[in-house]
């Protein structure tokens, strides 16, 4: 390397001499969202954070399962039913967020993403299929205390009715 400072003085440095080795690591899963056995009232995406930039041109939502057990409540049987999804990359590359379409109705569910989508930009593949199994809990039972209006009771109706009267006294 040539190096010329302000006042024109130039050297050369010492020839430094560099091997660089391919990369034969496939890439790691550094974070996800979900755990296996989450239980949550909702689930609008998943996100997944990898140690190495992906090639995202492997990505492909149709090898993303999202399934719901039917009412059998097992998986891998006739009942189920699989939500589509949509892949969002984050971070050039280096973050996938699964995007689900709407509310996801109470139930057992299991997410599974197929290996063959990821790799890092060397080609290395994943290790193994990403699965995880979780449960959306219906959210009927959820009684707030502050935020929305209660439904009033009998002698609640009745107190709002009085107090709205105006009386003339005499």
């Amino acid at each position: 390397v040539r190096a010329t400072d302000t006042g024109g003085n130039s050297s050369l440095s010492n020839q430094i001499t560099v091997n660089v080795v391919a990369d034969t690591f496939a890439p790691t899963l550094a974070s996800i969202s979900i755990t296996d056995g989450d239980s949550r009232f909702a689930l609008r995406s998943v996100e997944l954070g990898f140690d190495e930039l992906l090639d995202t041109s492997r990505l492909d939502s149709a090898k993303v399962f999202l399934v719901r057990a039917g009412g059998d409540s097992v998986f891998d049987t006739a009942d189920d039913v699989r939500t589509d999804v949509t892949l969002d990359i984050r971070r050039r590359g280096q973050a996938v967020s699964i995007v689900v379409p709407g509310v996801l109705p109470a139930g057992q569910y299991r997410l599974t993403i197929d290996r063959s989508i990821i790799a890092d930009q060397a080609g290395n593949q994943f290790a193994a299929d990403i699965v995880r199994t979780f449960t959306i809990r219906a959210a009927s039972d959820v009684k707030p205390k502050s935020g929305f209006p209660a439904e009033p009771t009998r002698s609640e109706e009745h107190t709002s009715e009085l107090q709205s009267r105006q009386y003339l006294v005499c």
